[in-house]
């Protein structure tokens, strides 16, 4: 098969000469040792297009290809279908898989190289290059192929690890061009010319990939083949020694793998054609295939997504997406821009710094799909517009879409594949019917099961519906059942044009009848539920009932109601609908209303409490009678909270909405309030809490009520502030000041003016930013609002570290410290105590910053405010590292890395590697240093984190520095120092000048090093930085002995030694030791 189709018998070749025997024998062997369908069978057999009778037609190719084999036995006739039976190794296919399977577990190079060769010597050609079948040569062929490519890529990988790049150049060269889109192959053909000598001719190479990936994919290359051509052109030792990636060895690449796909549906039953033809389409394309499933409602469009995407989840190994677009739902449709917000969540982007804009939303999107194969399962589409922002630019990527709309826009520009799914066909409707009713009644009534299928219009929704009511209905024939439904309505959506719901709303009121009052009732009420899905105690609450599982239990028998991921359910959107036209005909406005009421306050309360537990809320708004704050109680504990607001958080935004719309409005604005700290604290939901957000404004406008539009501007603000929206935050917390202001309520306007303290502070205005705090500082003093003065002193404490006022930064953090007594919460006592641990850092008490870093951990550990842990890590490494621990700095290192990217923490995980990168370089490692600093370093400049790049460049310039690549170090330091000048960081701008200071003076340069050493010096003695200082001096004591001034020299040693004093540094820490070298003693 590697090759020709040959068969030999015994040492004698036997030829195979009619066609059709040539494609039977090959889809046989593709599936050897196992049954093969007759359907299979004839549709490969005749390309799609059996004449009549082609099952006989079939079994007489079967019996001559026996003959022509020789062996009576070796094709196996089957139920349904035939097998042919092949022993070990008689196969080339598996004796070549066989012998990759064995190359991937040799242990040395060399043996895997004879290994990889021995398999690929069993092609002897294109795979089935003489098959006539366009349906083998379409999807099966590119399969083989793509087994080929990956061993020879191994093999090569594996050579050019033993350095026989001047032998593999030839052999590469015709390999890439056969593949001209293979990446990896030119990325290797690279590196050996490289090796060779032929720098140019790499050059050439990437070039005509890079113009072939653009003329026929229009994409760039991916980031491995680019990282090969950077290393080249800098000529970086490591292209000397490293290879491409390969698949066959385990390679930590830190890149989430989501898996979000809906649970199969395990009774599928027919659309086979349909489920090959979609695969066919999603496995053989070379750029995004795009396949729209469109079709009536019911008739299982979701159910055959879902199906083919399990289906194929190995070939998309690096995820699968999914998302209801809503395009036909109660709720509002989603926005491209709120899926992409979720979707590069789930692609491992930071939530702390995700673009607000569709556009940059996109670009990054396309970005962290670039060299993955991911497959998205785009459900319920409303049209084109909302998919074509969704679809991915990488290769390798599929893409699935569902809509009771043709998208034909999608088919006409984006060259979508369009699948009609329509009814089932009728054997397949008895199958499903058999499946749920059982095979005994479904065959003791064949003709009332076949009309049973035609009433429910073939469609799948509407048949297992009926099935469910046949099933609780163990007493009725199904020949009563079916004369119930003849009698009550016939018609389907197949037989009334324009009505397409017709036949499924016949079913659902069949189905809604056979229900007891009180399922019925919950049935009703849970029309008035605005969110995706709902749980149990939610129904319960919306019931006014303790619980609600004996309902529950029968809804989702009878197939009204769905069970959802976990312990969750869901309405089907026609069944939504459905479900609130009976509510508007059985229930009066009073018992709705009470019902919403209910429904709200069971949200508020729930988030309330997890408010209280994950992040404080500083001034709540004056609640009615009746209505008081949640207690205590609620949640177990933060984990739990996190977890209900995880599941119901888009839940609690939809009924904002809905509160908002009506007769609630004043729930909307609690609720606000209530969920602002999970969207703060989370980054998750931005597009969603905003849209929410103005709902609630709008209403609080309309009812002039001040304090109202004062809380949901703070909420607003808040939230764009966390997504580094300042501008928008900036007009949000005045326009809440002004309100308060006009209210007379100083409580608000003190939480108003510390909101955009904070704000300025973080912008750079720290001067100015500090000014307001305090001003919010004096008007929290006249009140009895602890968390709200604890929360301006936490503001100030901040903004005097930054401004370099150690002294009244520490009294401020003290300060906020000294509420423990009187305020349990500790996500504010968990910040402050690792801004004081940075602040003891700073003057060089190591182990009491130790201490309020351990601290720090413990309560935000308790807190389960996970990414802020990761930020506290990576300082308490910082502190290990200054007094010579260097193993407990690379743990604490390490679990900053893993909490950050299991948090998608993308800012912390860049820090976390450059703390890392740090351990290695006073460890003796500068190459892990190096790629550890570079990949922070692409981290943060891809996600557009200054600080971060900044600590990596000069993380980068010490180690070009220690490697002898002086003019390197210049420039990375010189770089950093610049960024910092923009931005305006003075702590960082302090260690880039010493950096800088080094680098210039073993280049050579001893004025520039002298200048910068004593502005640096300058700066840490502002500031108070006495491990700073030292640093300085010591550099600067560097500098004049090259300039020949021996006594300013030893002074400056005496004063580092004398900066020391007042600190706990051990004389084994990195500090102490290279101030002995060249101070002496």
């Amino acid at each position: 098969m590697l090759g020709s189709l040959e068969v030999v018998n015994d040492g004698i070749f036997v030829p195979v000469n009619a066609r059709k025997q040539r494609v039977l024998l090959v889809m046989l062997l593709l599936s050897a040792n196992n049954l093969v369908s007759a359907d299979d069978l004839v549709d490969q057999v005749w390309d799609q297009d059996p004449p009549r009778g082609a099952r006989a037609t079939l079994q007489t190719y079967v019996q001559r290809l026996r003959r022509v084999i020789g062996e009576s036995d070796r094709i196996i006739t089957m139920a349904g279908g035939y097998r042919i039976r092949v022993e070990p190794g008689e196969l080339d296919l598996d004796r070549f898989r066989e012998l990759v399977d064995r190359a991937r577990h040799a242990g040395e190079l060399e043996r895997r190289v004879e290994i990889l060769r021995e398999a690929l010597a069993h092609w002897r050609g294109d795979a089935l290059a003489d098959i006539p079948s366009d349906l083998l040569r379409t999807i099966h062929a590119p399969r083989l192929e793509h087994e080929r490519l990956a061993a020879q890529e191994a093999c090569f990988d594996a050579g050019l690890k033993l350095g026989r790049h001047l032998d593999l150049v030839i052999e590469l060269q015709a390999a890439a061009a056969a593949a001209p889109l293979r990446e990896r192959l030119h990325g290797q053909l690279m590196l050996a010319l490289y090796r060779s000598g032929q720098q140019a001719e790499a050059f050439l190479v990437y070039k005509r990939i890079k113009e072939a990936l653009a003329e026929e994919l229009g994409v760039d290359p991916g980031a491995e083949l680019q990282q090969v051509y950077e290393q080249i052109l800098m000529r970086d030792p490591a292209s000397a020694v490293s290879s491409v990636a390969s698949g066959d060895e385990e390679i930590v690449s830190g890149e989430l793998v989501p898996h979000e796909l809906p649970a199969d549906v395990p009774d599928f039953v027919g659309r086979g054609d349909l489920v090959g033809r979609i695969e066919g389409v999603l496995s053989s394309a070379s750029t995004v295939p795009v396949v729209v499933i469109t079709g009536l409602p019911g008739a299982g469009k979701t159910a055959l997504a879902v199906k083919v995407a399990h289906d194929l989840r190995g070939r998309f190994p690096d995820g699968q997406l999914h998302v209801d677009l809503r395009g036909h739902a109660a709720a509002p449709a989603l926005t491209p821009t709120e899926v992409l917000a979720r979707f590069v969540i789930a692609l491992g982007a930071a939530t702390k710094r995700l673009p607000s804009g569709q556009e940059e939303l996109v670009a990054l999107y396309r970005t962290l799909l670039r060299g993955r194969k991911v497959l998205f399962v785009l459900d319920n589409a409303a049209g084109p517009n909302q998919v074509r922002p969704l679809l991915p630019s990488a290769p390798g990527c599929g893409v699935i879409v569902t809509s009771r709309n043709d998208l034909r826009g999608l088919v006409a520009l984006q060259s979508a594949a369009l699948f009609q799914v329509g009814t089932l066909a009728d054997e397949h409707a008895l199958t499903l019917l058999t499946s749920m009713i059982g095979a005994d009644r479904v065959g003791a009534e064949p003709a009332a099961s076949r009309e049973l299928a035609n009433l429910c219009g073939f469609l799948p929704l509407a048949l297992r519906i009926a099935a469910a009511n046949v099933v609780s209905r163990p007493g009725c024939s199904l020949a009563e059942y079916v004369a119930e439904l003849r009698r009550g309505n016939r018609l389907t959506s197949l037989e009334i044009e324009g009505d397409e719901e017709a036949t499924i709303r016949t079913a659902f009121r069949l189905s809604y009848t056979t229900l007891d009052s009180a399922a019925a009732r919950v049935f009703r009420l849970l029309g008035l539920v605005a969110g995706p899905d709902f749980s149990a105690e939610a129904v319960a609450a919306l019931a006014g009932q303790s619980d609600c599982a004996a309902q529950l239990e029968q809804l989702t028998a009878a197939n009204l109601v769905m069970r959802n991921r976990g312990p969750r359910y869901r309405l089907h959107d026609l069944l939504r609908v459905f479900a609130v036209e009976r509510c508007a005909e059985d229930d009066g406005p009073p018992a709705r209303d009470a019902a919403m009421s209910r429904l709200l306050a069971f949200y508020l309360r729930h988030t309330e409490s997890a408010a209280d537990l994950l992040y404080p809320t500083y001034v709540w708004l004056p609640r009615p009678e009746g209505l008081t704050k949640a207690k205590p109680g609620v949640f177990a504990g933060p984990g739990d909270a996190i977890a209900w607001m995880n599941a119901e958080c888009v839940n609690v935004l939809a009924a904002m909405i809905q509160a908002s719309e009506g007769p609630h409005v004043r729930f909307a604005w609690f609720l606000a309030e209530a969920v602002r700290p999970y969207l703060v604290t989370s980054g998750r939901y931005r597009e969603e809490g905003m849209r929410a957000f103005a709902a609630a404004l709008q209403a609080a406008v309309a009812q002039g009520d001040l304090a109202a539009v004062a809380a949901i501007h703070s909420c607003m603000g808040s939230l764009n502030f966390r997504h580094g929206d300042n501008q928008a935050a900036s007009r949000h917390f005045t326009k809440e000041l002004t309100a308060h202001r006009e209210a007379g309520h100083p409580e608000g306007q003190a939480r108003s003016l510390i909101a955009l303290g904070n704000m300025d502070r973080d912008v750079g205005k720290v001067d100015y930013g500090a000014d307001r705090i305090r001003e919010g500082l004096v008007l929290a003093a006249n009140s009895a609002n602890l968390p709200l003065q604890r929360f301006g002193w936490l503001g100030l404490s901040y903004a005097e570290l930054l401004r370099g006022n150690l002294d009244e930064a520490e009294a401020a953090a003290r300060r906020v410290i000294s509420f423990r007594d009187l305020l349990d919460e500790r996500a504010t006592e968990g910040n402050v105590r690792g801004i004081l641990g940075e602040i003891l850092l700073l003057r060089g008490r190591c182990r009491e910053a130790i201490e309020q870093f351990t601290r720090s951990l413990e309560l935000l550990r308790r807190g389960s405010v996970g990414h802020f842990q990761a930020d506290v890590l990576g300082h308490l490494s910082r502190a290990h590292r200054e007094i010579g621990d260097l193993v407990a700095a690379g743990q604490n290192a390490r679990r900053a890395l893993g909490i950050a990217r299991s948090n998608a923490a993308r800012e912390d995980e860049a820090e976390a590697l450059t703390a890392l990168a740090a351990v290695c370089v006073l460890g003796g490692d500068l190459d892990e240093a190096g790629q550890l600093y570079r990949s922070a370093l692409a981290m943060c400049r891809q996600i557009g984190y200054r600080n971060g790049e900044i600590s990596a460049l000069t993380g980068q310039a010490e180690v070009s520095r220690s490697t002898g690549d002086v003019r390197l170090a210049v420039s990375l330091a010189r770089r950093a120092l610049s960024l910092c000048e923009e931005t305006s960081l003075q702590i960082l701008r302090m260690r880039a000048k010493v950096v800088l200071a080094q680098a210039e003076l073993d280049d050579r340069d001893t004025h520039a090093a002298q200048r910068l050493a004593e502005s640096s010096f300058a700066d840490a003695r502002r500031f108070g930085a006495q491990l700073d200082q030292a640093r300085a001096l010591r550099v600067l004591a560097l500098a004049r002995r090259v300039a020949g001034d021996t006594a300013v020299a030893d002074e400056c040693c005496r004063l580092a030694v004398e900066c020391l004093r007042g600190t706990d540094l051990p004389d084994t820490s990195a500090l102490r030791r290279s101030l002995a070298d060249i101070c002496g003693g």
